[in-house]
């Protein structure tokens, strides 16, 4: 009795058997991946969310744990009001997706802390003798500061989706030329025109029916490309 067929048989059962098995254990890795980082997203914790992507370097969702990181990050260096804070930021994440708008609220706290007068008192009086706390504005020039980086990112991302736009359009209008043209050249070469009838038949184009439809080519093209 030949044995090969039935020890075959037993090896793709076994190899199968554990495919799937591996298949199933990564699937449950990324599952408790996904987890925690959840969980780490959820505290609104640098270190949590750092312990992750300490934990998992290579995983899919380290890249994702890094921008909510330094998201979390800036923002906390920006609501601070100080430019050592987000110059701190910035040194300690100097690759990170948010170091435009780091750069961009330290030049305005900075310019900022250079036009504010330093200030004689915490407290002044009024012309009636009330005392009146000197504010702080630290909070208004972050939130000021914000607003127009906001501001003049959108105006850029505008300019940029209608200059995509207009390429887009460009393009377009370069291939309908390039058709036209290549229409144009076809009714030079002294082809037999013809057209299908309702039965499929051919019915060939008179001198008068081509040199109409040469002049309408011919008109769109002036009209598109010339």
């Amino acid at each position: 009795m030949n044995l090969l067929p039935i020890k075959f048989f037993w090896i793709s059962i076994l190899f199968v058997a554990s495919t799937v098995t591996f298949a199933q254990g990564a699937s449950q890795y990324t599952s408790y991946q996904q987890a925690e980082y959840e969980e780490a997203k959820a505290s609104r914790s640098v270190a949590a969310l750092n312990r992750f992507i300490r934990k998992y370097p290579n995983s899919k969702l380290t890249r994702t744990a890094v921008y909510e990181r330094d998201r979390l990050a800036y923002f906390a260096s920006a609501n601070s009001g100080s430019s050592d804070s987000v110059q701190k930021f910035i040194d300690t994440y100097p690759n990170s997706a948010w170091l435009p708008k780091a750069k961009y609220m330290l030049k305005q706290l900075r310019k900022g802390e250079k036009s504010k007068p330093a200030p004689k008192s915490l407290v002044s009086s009024s012309e009636d003798g009330s005392e009146q706390v000197a504010s702080n504005n630290s909070m208004d020039r972050v939130r000021k500061a914000l607003s127009v980086y906001e501001t003049s990112n959108s105006e850029r991302q505008k300019q940029q989706e209608e200059k995509e736009k207009q390429q887009v359009l460009l393009a377009k209008q370069q291939q309908k030329c390039v058709r036209l043209g290549d229409r144009l050249k076809t009714y030079e070469e002294g082809r037999n025109w013809y057209s299908l009838d309702a039965k499929g038949e051919r019915r060939y184009l008179s001198e008068d029916e081509v040199q109409r439809n040469r002049q309408n080519v011919q008109r769109k093209y002036n009209q598109h490309c010339g």
